[in-house]
C-alpha cells in the first residue's frame, strides 16, 4: 500500500501551481479524526490510480485564514481535485472506499478525456 505524501500549506500551493495532470488534495487537520480516516482511505485507493491521479495531503493550521479562504475550505476534511491548477471537483463529506473509488474513476474518465495530455 502506497503512502500519501504530506505537504505544508506553502508547498501545496507550489504543487498545485505546477500541476499538469489530475491531483487530488486532501485538506485535513490533526484535530479532526475524520481527516485521518480519509487519509487512510486514500492510501488504500492510490495504487489503482498510479499514472492517472496524483495524491497530496495537507494538514492545515486552522488559524491560517488566508489559505482557508484561498481554497474556500469551510469543512475539514475537504478533498479537491485539480486538473492542472484549476479546481474541477470538491468533496466535503466522507465516502466509503468503494464510493470514493467510483468517484475517482468517473473523474478520470471525464477529465482525462477532456485533457488527453494530462495524466
Amino acid at each position: 500500500m502506497a503512502k500519501i505524501r504530506s505537504y505544508s500549506a506553502e508547498q501545496v500551493l507550489d504543487l498545485i501551481g505546477t500541476n499538469r495532470g489530475l491531483l487530488l488534495v486532501h485538506f485535513g487537520s490533526p484535530l479532526a479524526s475524520s481527516s485521518d480516516f480519509v487519509c487512510k482511505e486514500l492510501e488504500i485507493l492510490m495504487d489503482g490510480f498510479i499514472g492517472r491521479v496524483g495524491f497530496a495531503n495537507v494538514e492545515l493550521p486552522l488559524q491560517d485564514i488566508d489559505l482557508l479562504r484561498r481554497y474556500s475550505i469551510e469543512e475539514i476534511p475537504t478533498l479537491i481535485l485539480f486538473s492542472g491548477c484549476v479546481e474541477v471537483e470538491r468533496l466535503t463529506q466522507i465516502f466509503l472506499p468503494n464510493e470514493l473509488r467510483d468517484f475517482l474513476e468517473n473523474c478520470c474518465s471525464y477529465h482525462l478525456r477532456q485533457n488527453p495530455s494530462d495524466g
